[in-house]
């Protein structure tokens, strides 16, 4: 079975710390509520043999409070980390374990913490070696207690079932924590990649010549590169996202042009690529041009007009309730100034050839 290791990407190395620090922390509650039960009980607990029951719970907590310190700020050699602490939970919970009465003491629950831990993040096969140290030392406790102290009621079917559930719960759990760690790297990949998808268009769109907005249904504005936001005079503005074009009275035609393409083809699954041309008039606040030497002169506002070309596309996500529009601004005007200088320049052409046609029969004449 392939394991994904701590340490082949900073992002996965910190996850898997973060779970020994659960770990631990949960190793800390445990050994806290084990304390607790045996200040509670019977006294003999704490004198129960030459190292006393309440002594290891003691020594337990100092132990789990040294290993979360360890897993906190001493992050090196992961792997030894976690095989020392989870030999030290099973050595601890076998010798209270033994110390309880053995089976009878319902204590080969505390097991599956350790055993889980181990399963999350080592390798199948040590969560296997765990499981069948833990199962052995089960079957040969009650086996002593039937065998060797003659005790006829030790429930050695009990060893067997927790045994049997441990393998299964460490199979179980290793194959799900290797399929959440899978898709974590996946998903860290693909945000990865989103990312950089994300840069790029923001570096395409910001360079690009022509205007683009990405509008909602109610003409608010989600996205405006530089080149749109000159177009409709929205460079000044702080918030640009989170304006509507209905509420300026400069950007009316704007509206107007797009609820009439929605209200045409909006509703269509193929949208026809219909362009809409529109005038709107801009003001500016600023001084006017005066003659040179002559102090500057400020009236105010000036206005300002753009001749644009609109294109209108939805944007088709499926999956998603939310409904966007792209609108595509081309400014006209210079188009229409070239397209007047052509004109008159065909006229120029034209006015000389019609003169040198008129001035030769002229010259023949005089």
């Amino acid at each position: 079975m392939k394991f994904t290791s701590p340490s082949s990407s900073p992002d996965s190395h910190a996850t898997f710390w973060r779970s020994l620090q659960t770990l631990s922390v949960t190793r800390v509650v445990i050994a806290m509520v084990l304390l607790l039960y045996v200040s509670f009980s019977d006294r003999s607990f704490w004198i129960a043999s030459s190292l006393g029951y309440g002594t290891i719970c003691v020594a337990y907590l100092i132990l789990a409070l040294i290993f979360g310190l360890f897993s906190a700020y001493r992050r090196r050699q992961f792997m030894l980390q976690l095989l020392v602490q989870i030999s030290v939970d099973l050595s601890v919970i076998s010798k209270l374990y033994i110390l309880a009465g053995g089976a009878k003491s319902g204590l080969a629950i505390l097991y599956l913490l350790p055993l889980a831990g181990s399963a999350i993040l080592a390798p199948l096969i040590v969560a296997l070696f765990f499981s069948a140290a833990v199962a052995l030392f089960l079957l040969l406790e009650s086996a002593y207690q039937i065998f060797v102290v003659f005790e006829p009621n030790v429930p050695i079917w009990q060893a067997g079932l927790y045994g049997a559930a441990f393998f299964t719960m460490a199979v179980v759990v290793n194959r799900l924590a290797l399929r959440l760690i899978n898709q974590e790297a996946l998903a860290r990949e693909r945000g990865r990649d989103l990312a950089m998808q994300q840069a790029i268009n923001h570096l395409v769109i910001a360079d690009v010549g022509d205007g683009i907005l990405v509008l909602g249904p109610d003409t608010m504005v989600f996205t405006a590169n530089p080149a749109a936001q000159n177009m409709l005079g929205l460079s000044g503005r702080d918030a640009v996202p989170g304006l509507k074009l209905q509420e300026m009275h400069s950007l009316l035609p704007v509206a107007d042009a797009f609820f009439s393409w929605l209200h045409r083809f909006g509703q269509q699954s193929n949208n026809p690529d219909q362009a809409y041309f529109i005038t709107i008039k801009l003001r500016d606040d600023g001084p006017l041009p005066v003659a040179a030497g002559q102090p500057a002169v400020w009236s105010g506002r000036r206005e300002s007009t753009m001749h644009l070309k609109l294109r209108f596309v939805e944007v088709e996500a499926v999956a998603l309730s939310l409904r966007r529009y792209v609108v595509f601004l081309q400014d006209v005007s210079e188009i229409e100034n070239q397209a007047q200088q052509l004109k008159l320049a065909s006229m120029g052409r034209l006015t000389a050839s019609i003169a040198h046609e008129v001035r030769n029969p002229l010259a023949a004449i005089g």
